[in-house]
C-alpha cells in the first residue's frame, strides 16, 4: 500500500508539472519527506494527505477516489487470466465511470435547508 500510495503522489505531482521541492513548499514539508512518501518508505498521516490534496488542487475525497481507482486498475493489470485488450477495455470503463461520477457529484445541488433551519427564522409568517 505504501509504495502504491507513493507512486500515486508522484504521478499526480508530475501531472501538474510540480517538482518535489514545489510540492514540499505547498504542503509545508521538506523535499526529503516528499521523497520518502513517493518511494513508499513512509505513509503520510491523514492530515498530511489532506495537505497533499489541497496542494494538488483536489479535495481529500477526490484524492482518495483517485487512489482507489488506480489501485483497482493496478490489480486489474496484475491479472493473468484476462487478455490485454480486455484489461484495456475495463480500464477505459473504470475511467469513464469515475469521471461520470465525479461530474455528477460536482453538479449535485446543495442540500436544501432543513425545516429546523426554516423554523428558526425571524418569526414572521410569510403569506
Amino acid at each position: 500500500m505504501a509504495r502504491f500510495l507513493g507512486s500515486e503522489f508522484r504521478r499526480l505531482r508530475e501531472q501538474r508539472g510540480l517538482t518535489q521541492r514545489d510540492l514540499a513548499d505547498l504542503v509545508g514539508l521538506s523535499q526529503a519527506q516528499i521523497s520518502l512518501h513517493e518511494r513508499g518508505d513512509d505513509v503520510p498521516a491523514p492530515k498530511v494527505r489532506s495537505l497533499y490534496a489541497e496542494a494538488l488542487g483536489l479535495t481529500p475525497e477526490e484524492l482518495e477516489d483517485l487512489i482507489g481507482r488506480d489501485q483497482l486498475k493496478e490489480s486489474l493489470r496484475a491479472s493473468t487470466t484476462l487478455s490485454r485488450e480486455a484489461k484495456r477495455s475495463i480500464e477505459d470503463y473504470i475511467d469513464f465511470a469515475w469521471e461520470r461520477d465525479r461530474q455528477a457529484r460536482a453538479n449535485r445541488p446543495a442540500d436544501p435547508p432543513s425545516q429546523d433551519a426554516e423554523a428558526s427564522g425571524d418569526g414572521e409568517d410569510l403569506p
